[in-house]
């Protein structure tokens, strides 16, 4: 949103600096010598207004993000040590595949653990991950997460339809609380993206179910998202640890590699004074 109103605000600039020039052009070559001085004076005037509006055009969008950067900081962060992710301020950790820190290694786009780094992923862009931020968005609070990283760039930054981008939110909801907002908070959504579709995606249902998965509560949305030419069931998952101060919600975003969900949640480790029960 930031950048279509600093966009905005350039055309408006640029507009009334054409305006500016075409008119002091005019004013200096008019034989009167009190226009001319008139015209003179209004240019320095504009010349000051344009210095301040490309200052502003400048600062503003830094001003931007250290306000947007205090807004909704619960204290969400995690840390990394090779490929254990920590997340505070529980100290409950789990384990990413090594594909992803090779791919950290070329191109250092896909892990997000500072709260700066996490609210520029905090939206969408392109296909699927605008989408996928739209549906969990709605279903948590993005204060409480703590830690977004997945097997590629998020957002612009992707480079594929296959890759999973996952979520982990430290969590003050109880597990019930959790997927009832999936259920309805974010299905509400994922339901309206499914009724904009068209192509052979129109006319098809996002579904919702639930389920028990060992010592974890399980919520699933599927939608159908149709680009043109291609598309198909989007999955995101919701998996839940109830019990202790915290609660742990882990959101897998899409598809990755065989194993690569099972293994991330079968690394779970929760410090024995942050104890979740079942």
């Amino acid at each position: 949103m930031a950048e279509y109103v600093f966009l905005c605000l350039f055309c408006a600039v640029l507009v009334l600096v054409s305006s500016g020039c075409w008119r002091f052009i005019s004013g200096a070559r008019n034989p009167d010598a009190a226009v001319r001085k008139e015209a003179r004076r209004k240019a320095l005037i504009a010349a000051g207004c344009f210095l301040g509006a490309v200052s502003l055009l400048v600062v503003a969008p830094s001003m931007y993000e250290q306000i947007d950067l205090r807004l909704g900081d619960a204290g969400r962060y995690a840390t990394r040590n090779d490929r254990t992710i920590e997340l505070h301020p529980s100290k409950i950790t789990f384990q990413v595949p090594q594909s992803w820190l090779d791919w950290d290694k070329q191109f250092h786009n896909n892990f997000h653990l500072s709260h700066r780094e996490l609210r520029r992923v905090r939206i969408g862009h392109g296909k699927w991950d605008s989408e996928y931020a739209a549906v969990v968005n709605a279903s948590l609070p993005f204060e409480e997460c703590a830690a977004h990283v997945g097997g590629e760039g998020w957002g612009w930054q992707g480079v594929s339809l296959g890759d999973l981008q996952v979520r982990a939110y430290i969590s003050q909801l109880s597990s019930e609380e959790v997927l009832s907002r999936v259920k309805k908070q974010g299905f509400a959504v994922a339901q309206g993206v499914a009724a904009r579709q068209s192509g052979f995606a129109q006319g098809e249902k996002a579904g919702f179910s639930a389920s028990s998965e060992q010592n974890w509560q399980h919520g699933k949305i599927t939608y159908p998202p149709w680009y043109g030419d291609y598309g198909g069931p989007a999955p995101i998952d919701f998996y839940v640890k109830d019990g202790g101060k915290y609660r742990l919600v882990l959101v897998f975003m899409g598809w990755g590699l065989s194993g690569e969900a099972a293994s991330i949640l079968n690394s779970v480790v929760v410090p024995a004074g942050e104890a979740m029960t079942d």
